[in-house]
């Protein structure tokens, strides 16, 4: 059994997949990084598995945090830690960046995702996090480049952080809206239309472009934590893929051997 392991800035994502049946066999299931005793029980539960062969991860978090998962494979004797880093070229995928190595594994990793998953076209990868970034991938492999620009709690903390909003004012959190209010009649409630207005604009905007760009037909695939909540929102059309970054981890562990 593989275990992959999703290493994000805010959650801690895992899910087991058969490497003979090239297939997920449970729910990508994640715990905030801020709780060490839910760290501590998702380090249980990997130990009760019991059948784990190989442990293969993706991870843009710090050497601290890394280190615990470090720990972990290093304290369950045969186990290896399969690393996974972004390349110039890896299963058809060629990275656009200058130094391959600084585009963002997490974002590298969902390209080759949606090579595997929708091959001979044309993508726009979408990815929902901390911050949200879009790339491109022409349907021969290319990756075309991206944008990056904040995601809705980031958004968010940077408005209380950098003005004299007070905190006590606004909730935690976010809530999955049924539409976006423009007549907000709290602060609160302001900053939550606000925020994901700016956010639903940002993709709408950035995806128009890039397949005025392409001049020809691309598919939006859309992944991320935050994606439930934005995706409601949204007038274009797109693909839903919560585990594409398990799908390509999965895709590297099952072709590297």
């Amino acid at each position: 059994m593989l275990l992959l392991i999703d290493a994000g800035n805010s959650f801690l994502k895992w899910n087991f997949a058969s490497a003979a049946d090239k297939q997920l066999v449970a729910t990508t299931q994640s715990t905030n990084w801020e709780s060490t005793h839910l760290v501590n029980a998702t380090l249980k539960q990997w130990q009760d598995r019991g059948d784990i062969s190989r442990v293969i991860m993706s991870s843009v978090v710090s050497e601290d945090r890394n280190n615990i998962i470090f720990q972990w494979v290093k304290s369950h004797g045969p186990l290896e830690l399969e690393l996974v880093k972004s390349q110039r070229t890896a299963l058809g995928v060629t990275n656009a960046y200058e130094n391959p190595a600084h585009l963002g594994v997490d974002r590298w990793i969902a390209l080759i995702a949606c090579s595997d998953l929708f091959p001979k076209e044309n993508c726009i990868v979408v990815d929902c996090g901390t911050a949200v970034t879009l790339d491109t991938l022409l349907a021969n492999g290319t990756h075309k480049g991206g944008v990056i620009f904040p995601g809705l709690q980031l958004m968010k903390n940077s408005l209380l952080g950098n003005t004299d909003i007070a905190s006590s004012l606004v909730k935690n959190g976010f809530e999955q809206n049924k539409e976006i209010e423009i007549f907000n009649h709290t602060t609160a409630s302001a900053i939550q239309n606000g925020v994901l207005n700016a956010v639903v604009a940002g993709i709408t905007s950035s995806v128009s472009e890039i397949a005025n760009k392409c001049n020809e037909r691309v598919r939006t695939v859309i992944t991320g934590g935050a994606a439930p909540y934005v995706l409601p929102h949204l007038s274009i059309q797109y693909h839903h893929e919560p585990d594409l970054i398990m799908k390509g981890l999965l895709a590297m562990a099952v072709n590297s051997r």
